[in-house]
């Protein structure tokens, strides 16, 4: 890296170490305000919700149907799905989120313009420092190396945020002229929708030979199917076969933080606290089958 960067990275990594000693309470969709800074958990609970996320043949090609938390259908159309862009600070559109909690808007906006936003290098481990407490308080480990990070080009990952779980992605569409529902959505069906996405569209108009980076709890943590179809989806018939995808196979946290007037961002992923930072395979990579690969290239989880 840089040398610079370098001198950046060290400065948050300082700011990591603060915020872990000060992160107390339980993180939820909300969000956290520490000191300064803002922690997110990007989970969604899927106990009691029924999910179908199909398309339904009788109503058009474009047209969609899933379930709520209370078991309730919605037929939903593309254009109904509310979605945001990701601006990072020269306001260039970095990706797009799909906010169903409240805070979820104003809380990415932050994070994806802050001055510097390490995650395009970089990710953390962290762990609960007193697992079962109503109040955890959080313990971060070391910088890791990230995957997507291209040190030839600097072509930056494009970014993916939706609340999810291991089978699921929540999305919150439109009902009514003033009002909205949050419905679950399947991995193949999300990836629809982000194939007919604008503001990812226009992402990758800046950076077309991007990773994505999903920034989702879970979606590929072992027994699920969450980000395994998303991927499979966008690779074979979403027009994007030359583009590998990140998912978390834990929970994901972002972070925004202002140390000495400059602000911030990071991603971690959540790892069992009897690992800690030992813990290996935190991402799964999900190759594009588009692309050939040079003899002894890295491949799998990460």
């Amino acid at each position: 890296m840089f040398a610079g960067l370098a001198r950046v990275i060290g400065r948050l990594d300082h700011a990591v170490g603060k915020a872990a000693k000060a992160t107390s309470g339980h993180l939820t969709g909300t969000g956290n305000r520490i000191r300064g800074t803002v922690s997110r958990l990007e989970y969604a609970d899927a106990d009691g919700a029924r999910r179908i996320g199909r398309l339904d043949s009788g109503a058009g090609a474009r047209r969609f149907v899933s379930t709520d938390g209370s078991g309730r259908f919605h037929r939903f159309n593309a254009e109904d799905v509310v979605s945001v862009p990701l601006k990072n600070r020269e306001g260039n559109v970095i990706g797009v989120s799909f906010p169903s909690r409240r805070g979820d808007v104003g809380s990415k906006e932050r994070w994806a313009r802050a001055d510097f936003r390490s995650s395009d290098f970089v990710y953390y481990a962290f762990w609960r420092k007193n697992p079962g407490s109503k109040k955890p308080e959080w313990a971060f480990g070391r910088r890791r190396q990230a995957l997507w990070a291209d040190d030839v080009t600097r072509k930056n990952p494009v970014y993916v945020h939706a609340h999810a779980d291991s089978r699921t992605f929540y999305i919150k569409v439109k009902t009514g002229r003033w009002t909205t529902k949050t419905v679950q959505v399947d991995g193949r069906t999300y990836g629809e929708l982000l194939a007919d996405n604008q503001h990812l569209e226009r992402a990758f108009l800046g950076n077309p030979d991007s990773s994505i980076v999903l920034l989702s709890c879970s979606p590929a943590r072992p027994g699920g199917s969450a980000a395994a179809t998303l991927a499979e989806h966008l690779h074979t018939k979403g027009g994007l076969p030359n583009t590998d995808i990140y998912a978390a196979k834990g929970d994901v946290m972002t972070q925004t933080s202002l140390s000495r007037g400059e602000k911030s961002s990071l991603v971690g992923v959540e790892v069992d606290p009897a690992v800690g930072d030992s813990a290996d395979s935190l991402v799964e990579v999900y190759r594009a089958p588009g692309v050939t690969r040079a003899p002894g290239s890295a491949d799998g989880g990460t």
